[in-house]
């Protein structure tokens, strides 16, 4: 894992004029209490948003690789 960096599931209320008002997740990737990168709007469930945490937990995933490893997962 990069030094002191979480991932976590953030939630969301947001608004498309297509769609309306939805809820949707997104990760935060968290060091130091300080927020280091954000990719919002992944999926409106929550529980593969939140499998993909801990996946990145788990992995130890770099901020290098975070964007790259939720595209893919997006497959």
């Amino acid at each position: 894992m990069e030094l002191g960096i979480e991932y976590r599931v953030v939630r969301e209320r947001l608004y498309r004029r297509e769609l309306g008002s939805y809820l949707s997740y997104g990760i935060v990737a968290v060091g130091a209490d300080k927020k280091a990168a954000y990719i919002p709007d992944i999926s409106t469930e929550e529980w593969k948003v939140a499998n993909l945490a801990d996946k990145l937990n788990r992995l130890g995933a770099s901020l290098t690789h975070f964007l790259d490893i939720v595209e893919d997962s997006l497959d």
